[in-house]
């Protein structure tokens, strides 16, 4: 198979350790976090990604993120890691991410990996994903 090709991994994430923690609060004025979060993926791409996020929020019910996230483990039958930068938002209890890999940014035989992951989803225990993938 031509690995330059795009490939698609289906796959599902928990989140198994979050701490977040505020760093600047103003009267009126949104509040600003940074939260550090462990996550399991199952699936085509297996292993655990380790977070780390800066989020400000707007209310209870609305707020956007930024963050990077070192993934570790499997994907399809090539091993190593790579680096996601995120980007999203919550409103409405819906939340929005687009997760884009750093180029350059893999290891191990998946070195040369480019790719994205949308997210779209409301609150829950587990979160299904699509991995749009290729290799430069």
């Amino acid at each position: 198979m031509d690995q330059r090709l795009d490939q698609t991994a289906k796959a599902t994430f928990q989140i198994t350790k979050s701490e977040e923690i505020p760093f600047s609060e103003f009267e009126n004025g949104p509040k600003l976090t940074r939260g550090n979060f462990v996550l399991s993926y199952q699936g085509d791409l297996r292993g655990e990604g380790i977070l780390e996020e800066l989020k400000v929020h707007f209310t209870p019910k609305r707020s956007s993120m930024y963050g990077l996230q070192r993934v570790t483990g499997q994907l399809g039958d090539l091993s190593g890691s790579f680096v996601l930068k995120h980007e999203g938002r919550l409103a409405n209890g819906i939340v929005s991410v687009k997760q884009t890999v750093v180029p350059g940014s893999a290891t191990g035989s998946l070195k040369g990996l480019r790719g994205q992951i949308n997210l779209r989803s409301a609150s829950a225990k587990e979160f299904p994903i699509t991995f749009h993938y290729h290799f430069a």
